[in-house]
């Protein structure tokens, strides 16, 4: 479950990358906290099946630290494979890879690869998907 919140989040920090703003919007981050919360928790719009409903306890945030914020250079990946992705929901998504983000974290270097969902989902034409794994996972 970790999994997929992380990854959820990453791709829309990833995607507000765009702006040079160097402080963190903490009322923007709670909202997103607040509405991802009520995502898993509505039962009209989890991805939830009905034996992690009933054993799910609700999200947990790591506390919002500057030092996660990074400038990071992108490199595209010329005809990336396509990975198939276990969701929550017990169901496989396809994506490709699109590219590599390379950063300084600690003063080690980190490369993480992003990817586009394959086939192209019109809503989604524009976003990319960013999944990792922490020490907590």
């Amino acid at each position: 479950m970790n999994k997929v919140i992380i990854a959820f989040f990453a791709t829309i920090v990833l995607m507000s990358c765009q702006t040079t703003k160097k402080t963190i919007d903490l009322v923007a981050i709670q909202k997103y906290q607040t509405e991802l919360a009520t995502f898993y928790t509505d039962l009209k719009t989890t991805p939830l099946v009905d034996e992690e409903k009933t054993n799910f306890k609700g999200i947990t945030f790591f506390p919002i630290s500057e030092k996660y914020i990074v400038k990071a250079k992108f490199t595209p990946i010329k005809d990336g494979k396509v990975i198939p992705f276990p969701t929550s929901a017990k169901k496989i998504k396809n994506y490709k890879e699109y590219g590599t983000v390379t950063f300084m974290l600690d003063n080690v270097e980190q490369t993480l690869t992003v990817y586009q969902s394959s086939p192209i989902m019109e809503k989604y034409a524009d976003s990319l998907f960013l999944p990792f794994m922490d020490e907590t996972n």
